[in-house]
């Protein structure tokens, strides 16, 4: 293995401990805690989660002993029809302030007789705005991209005070730099590059004339002050070793945040959120596709599984939207006769 491919190893691992780290910790709060010298011993209990979770589904749903490794709730109609729409959306809120993926949009069990030619299914997706859309619309211009559903890039960094609010919302965090190193006068890069391996002087491989240099950062608290020391150290390695008069330089900022605090969050970017809703009528709602912002889904029909990959992936090209999608657990309306 060598040195880049070490180096793209240690990036790696460093990312699975920011996400590893990012985890919550239950705490058994029925078992007293401990002092011994400077050390306060706990309980840990990682299902704390789902029991407060199940008592709140057993009461909602009147369900006397529910299996969450089922992974769904089943209920007779003539029960569910009559939960409102606000004990669903507090169970969400339930769910999400106890780190569970739950979808309260119902399914109905039964046997497909036949299915109507035209149009034969419907689909419908929960969708939110990214945290790429809602940081833009502080900005009049500005590069943030979506890496991830809980990851962004920004070109340059975050004001201070929209970080600050951010990380309050969302628990956004710094989590690595990329700096960009182009040697736009330097002919033969690659050769140069090749030549300096040979002699065991690493440097990742550029494309169009730039370097990308990442780091990852362990430690979510970690301000990384010396941030200014690599771009310094960096260039003047380039210096030595690439005789170039001219070097531009440019950086982006990735964050990661807590994707279970969105639908909170939103509530206190009311602005942000009614503007990504009259975005979503202006662009997207019609014929092709249904908006309902009271539900906040989005619908279609297809007829074929070519159909409904080709709206899913027009959807997902449009990166303000974050649409739920359970893929092959996904469960579609039919049209029976």
């Amino acid at each position: 293995m060598n040195q880049k491919e070490v180096w793209g190893k240690y990036i790696l691992a460093q990312e699975k401990v920011l996400e590893n780290k990012s985890k919550p910790i239950g705490l058994n709060t029925a078992l007293p805690v401990k002092l011994e010298g400077n050390k306060i011993l706990v309980s840990v209990d990682q299902e704390i989660y789902k029991k407060v979770f199940k008592a709140d589904i057993e009461r909602v749903f009147k369900l006397e002993n529910f299996d969450f490794y089922e992974n769904h709730i089943l209920q007779d109609l003539t029960i569910t029809e009559n939960i409102s729409l606000k004990s669903l959306s507090d169970l969400k809120e339930d769910a999400q302030n106890n780190y569970i993926e739950f979808n309260e949009h119902p399914v109905i069990e039964g046997e497909i007789s036949a299915i109507n030619s035209d149009r034969q299914a419907g689909a419908v997706f929960p969708i939110k705005p990214s945290m790429s859309y809602l940081i833009s619309t502080f900005y009049k211009k500005i590069g943030v991209k979506q890496v991830d559903n809980n990851k962004i890039d920004v070109e340059g960094k975050l004001h201070l005070p929209i970080e600050k609010l951010f990380n309050n919302l969302f628990d956004l965090k710094l989590s690595g730099h990329k700096l960009f190193f182009e040697l736009p006068e330097y002919h033969n890069l690659d050769k140069r590059v090749k030549e300096l391996e040979k002699k065991g002087i690493e440097f990742p491989t550029p494309e169009n004339n730039v370097f990308c240099f990442s780091f990852s950062y362990i430690s979510t608290s970690e301000k990384d002050p010396d941030v200014g020391v690599k771009i310094f150290r960096l260039k003047k390695g380039l210096q030595k070793y690439f005789k170039d008069p001219e070097i531009n330089f440019s950086f982006t900022t990735q964050y990661y945040y807590n994707k279970r605090k969105t639908d909170n969050g939103l509530e206190a970017l009311s602005k942000s959120d009614i503007d990504f809703w009259d975005k979503l009528y202006t662009e997207i709602n019609g014929d092709n596709y249904q908006i309902s912002r009271s539900k906040r889904t989005l619908s279609f029909d297809f007829n074929d599984q070519e159909e409904l990959t080709n709206k899913l992936e027009s959807l997902k090209s449009h990166s303000y939207i974050v649409i739920y999608d359970r893929e092959e657990k996904h469960r579609y309306k039919y049209k029976i006769k």
